[in-house]
């Protein structure tokens, strides 16, 4: 997916419909930004050059990308109370891609009769 497409669904997230013109304006500056600080957060080394480069993003961390630059947006534009429901939507759906685990293993701890 493209980072302007990325962009997109964010701000459907955001609806800016009521914002003030002069704020719609910006947002292509501070996207490419909010983008990238995204991207390093979910996966560390990560840097987009333009809004049209194409992110490589398996179909679970999409839905936390979009929350995420829709996050950083609102913050960005002080939405506080869309920034507040939108960091708590971003948050549980980076811990799902952080905490992948391979298998989930059914293990007593000690063996009865061991001291621990």
């Amino acid at each position: 997916m493209r980072g302007n497409e990325i962009l997109k669904s964010a701000l459907v997230l955001l609806d800016t419909s009521g914002m003030e013109s002069g704020i719609k304006e910006s947002i292509p500056n501070i996207a490419l930004g909010a983008i990238n600080d995204i991207g390093s957060d979910l996966f560390g080394d990560f840097k987009a050059e333009r809004l049209f480069d194409e992110i490589p993003l398996k179909k679970s961390e999409l839905s936390a990308f979009v929350y995420g630059v829709a996050m950083v947006l609102s913050a960005a534009f002080g939405l506080v109370e869309k920034n507040r429901y939108l960091t708590e939507c971003y948050n549980k759906r980076r811990a799902a891609i952080k905490c992948k685990i391979e298998r989930v293993k059914n293990r007593v701890p000690f063996v009865l009769g061991e001291t621990v």
